[in-house]
């Protein structure tokens, strides 16, 4: 059981860690940035995508200023939620 725990632990820890990682945040605000870019393009072919664009990008707003801060787990939770939403609408 010990064992177990030892192997298991070293994983827990890295991974708690790259979710608080520059890099993961930097690499969600890139692939979030494409993803505004394209919604924006369909605006004039798809008016209600303004709906959802409007909220997708204060979240990418709010996630490059807490970037800036140096809070890179509130990033990666505000990228994650834009990206959810935002996704669907940048296929």
């Amino acid at each position: 059981m010990k064992k177990t725990i030892l192997f298991i632990l070293p994983f827990f820890f890295t991974i708690n860690c790259f979710a608080n990682s520059p890099t993961k945040c930097d690499d969600e605000i890139y692939e979030l940035n494409g993803v505004l870019r394209v919604m924006l393009a369909k605006i004039n072919i798809m008016p209600p995508v303004v709906q959802i664009y409007k909220p997708v990008r204060k979240l990418y707003e709010e996630a490059k200023d807490a970037r800036d801060s140096g809070n890179y787990h509130l990033c990666t939770q505000k990228t994650g939620l834009a990206l959810k939403y935002g996704r669907a609408y940048a296929k």
